[in-house]
């Protein structure tokens, strides 16, 4: 069925359920009769009931009926209702802006859960902190309150839960880390869900995430095909805030495409829903968006007046990152003008403001704002240095993402480690349970209890013995990729723990280099975004299935073999002379090369892959913190090695014999040629060494 005649279906299907903005609002209102007509005990349940119905949509309201609903708690106590109010506030809370008031308040619904054994109440406060964590700019500490709640919600056989924070976890894997494929994987499962389920609202929010993803990747049929089905629903159910949202996305998306007109009315809409619905934050981002649409189109009068008003709110609501948008869309204006000092002046204040709050996304704006200026005030060399800045901070933001990507992967490790360990404990205060049983059965039944002692103690030793396999079976289960079957990151920290040391000792003692060397090759498969794209993801997992069978084929027993995230894989020979590096790094790019990926009888697929080493200690000086400057190096030659695909680069050592490292930026050094590099296409047959 095509997706248009898929929207036609829905909206016939909402029709009876239109206008849905005017029936939520009836609920409140009923809600509202239902507090009034009771007292004491009874006011609570419908209570609770009115905070949850207005948290979105009426958040102030929200905020008094749960004040008010804790003090008859703390006169009739039950815990669950207690739990639930609280996680509501806390999202209220959010609504209103009011982050430090909404962590803490969500902080003491998730620990009267965690008190009260209250799964459901646990997992909605985890959800809950994780949103209020990315919108905080902590997409990894997100994501390990998001992974949280969906084991718990996986537990108890919730899909809608379940579907909500697979979303969630689709947001801040593609909003906010760029990682798009497992954005992507996370947002079509929650949708299959809430299809399944048939809940309009929630169809259309995954339909909506998956327009952003899509326009972020520059797929801008597919980003329409879902805005317009997000819209046609949201329509339907006629909801403000959400209508608006995607109203907002959709004009974006015109505005990308040079059709100002149609930008335009997206965001005037959107405007109007939202000063209609009372959300001033969403005020504030439509302002901003007109502001932009004024400045393409040339109607600089009205685009001054959305910044003045954007201001206004941005100051009223203390949103320095709106603030700083604001002030570049300022300098931008005065620049159009032709007034260059004032286009400074404010592109400097965002900037200074963007400094101190460590906003380098802002910054990298500004910046190249900046060299515009003033190259056109005939400031050609301040107009260099700023665009070196730029440079400078696009490079910078690069690196970063890859370590908020390796941040939020060390903190969904912990957690499982963290969540293993209480379940280990949870089991032998069980086993402790079952021994006081046994013990209090023996002294009232003596003469039973022989014989009931051997049964009971030999079902107890296999008990164990089961249990020990598990707890075995769950260890290795934190160490291995999934998908693949290799190892991942805390299997390579857990081996570095005892390599590093003992590398830097054998290298103290005098061995020789084939005993003592570790070398880092990471691996890159060549244009497997086309896979994924052409084929589709399931494909695609199994392609890196396959590949990671090709690796354990062709390293040894020995080497340490990762999946390092996506299509790139981590390869770690240990104790080796780095000098054979090359000899492995060709043997494996060579058996990728004449691997035939054949996945279900789809057409063979012929691949290749990047490769880039380094090798452990860089230096003799070096000591076990220089890892990660190994690391960093073979990342670099790898970028090197992709330059030309279906090759590799390596590092082999440097070439000054300056002792310090730890601390410095190696990236730059290499490429200021401080290290000696060896590359397949410098020699002869491009791959062989």
């Amino acid at each position: 069925m095509p997706r248009w005649a898929v929207v036609a279906v829905l909206v016939l299907a909402l029709l009876p359920l239109a206008p849905a903005a005017a029936a939520a609002s009836g609920e409140r209102e009923r809600l509202e009769a239902s507090v009034e007509g009771v007292s004491g005990q009874a006011r609570i349940a419908p209570l609770v009931e009115l905070v949850v119905a207005s948290r979105q949509e009426a958040p102030e309201r929200a905020l008094s009926a749960g004040d008010e609903a804790l003090v008859l708690l703390a006169q009739w106590p039950d815990p669950a209702s207690e739990v639930r109010v609280l996680n509501e506030m806390g999202w209220a809370h959010m609504v209103l802006g009011r982050y430090d008031e909404a962590t803490t308040i969500t902080g003491r619904g998730r620990a009267l859960a965690e008190r009260e054994g209250d799964s459901p109440g646990l997992a909605r406060a985890l959800n809950n902190l994780g949103v209020i964590a990315r919108s905080q700019g902590e997409p990894g500490q997100a994501i390990v309150l998001f992974e949280g709640a969906l084991a718990i919600e996986r537990s108890l056989a919730r899909p809608r839960e379940i579907a909500g924070v697979l979303n969630n976890l689709g947001v801040a894997h593609g909003f906010d880390l760029a990682d798009y494929d497992t954005a992507l994987r996370y947002t079509h499962e929650a949708l299959r869900l809430r299809e399944s389920l048939g809940e309009a609202q929630d169809i259309a929010l995954s339909e909506n995430n998956l327009g952003v993803l899509y326009a972020r990747l520059g797929d801008r049929e597919r980003a329409l095909e879902h805005y317009q089905l997000a819209l046609a629903v949201r329509r339907e159910l006629g909801v403000p805030t959400r209508i608006a949202g995607t109203l907002h996305n959709l004009g974006d998306l015109a505005l990308d495409a040079e059709d100002v007109a149609t930008a335009r009315a997206h965001h005037e809409e959107a405007l109007a829903l939202r000063r209609q619905a009372g959300d001033r934050p969403g005020e504030l981002i439509s302002l901003i968006a007109l502001a932009q649409v004024g400045l393409e189109d040339d109607r600089l009068a009205d685009a001054a007046r959305h910044l003045r008003d954007a201001e206004a709110i941005a100051e009223a609501l203390d949103q320095p990152r709106e603030r700083m948008l604001v002030g570049l869309a300022q300098g931008r204006l005065a620049f159009r003008l032709g007034d260059w000092a004032t286009a400074e002046a404010r592109i400097l204040g965002a900037l200074a403001q963007a400094e101190q709050g460590e906003a380098l996304e802002v910054q990298r704006q500004a910046t190249l704002q900046l060299s515009e200026v003033q190259a056109a005030a005939g400031r050609h060399r301040d107009a260099l240095e700023s665009f070196r800045r730029h440079k400078a901070l696009s490079d910078r933001i690069f690196d970063e993402e890859r370590t908020r990507r390796l941040d939020a992967l060390d903190r969904r490790y912990e957690a499982e480690r963290r969540e293993l360990e209480l379940e280990t404990l949870r089991r032998e205060r069980a086993e402790q349970g079952l021994q006081l049983s046994e013990e209090r059965t023996t002294r009232l039944w003596l003469a039973a209890a022989l014989v009931a002692l051997a049964l009971v103690f030999g079902g107890f030793l296999v008990r164990r013995r089961e249990l020990q396999a598990i707890n075995r079976r769950l260890a290795d289960l934190t160490r291995t990729d999934q998908l693949t079957g290799l190892g991942n990151r805390r299997l390579l920290e857990d081996t570095l723990q005892a390599d590093l040391p003992l590398s830097l000792r054998r290298r103290a003692d005098g061995q020789r280099a084939a005993d003592s060397d570790l070398v880092a090759l990471l691996i890159d498969i060549d244009h497997f975004k086309a896979v994924n794209d052409q084929r589709g993801h399931a494909v695609g997992d199994r392609v890196l299935a396959r590949f990671a069978a090709v690796l354990k084929a062709t390293c040894r027993s020995s080497d340490v073999l990762v999946r390092w995230g996506g299509e790139e894989f981590l390869v770690v020979q240990r104790f080796v002379d780095r000098a054979q590096a090359p000899v492995l790094a060709a043997r494996l790019a060579a058996a990728v090369r004449s691997e035939r990926f054949a996945i279900d009888g789809e057409a063979p697929l012929a691949l290749t892959c990047s490769i880039g080493f380094a090798a452990f200690p860089i230096l003799p000086e070096a000591t076990a913190g220089d890892w990660d400057a190994t690391l960093a190096l073979a990342d670099e030659a790898l970028y090197l090695a992709k330059a030309r695909r279906d090759a590799w680069v390596g590092v082999v050592r440097r070439l000054d014999n300056e002792p310090a490292i730890e601390g410095q930026d190696v990236r730059s050094l290499l490429r200021a040629g401080a290290f000696e590099l060896v590359r397949s296409f410098d020699r002869e047959g491009g791959g062989a060494p």
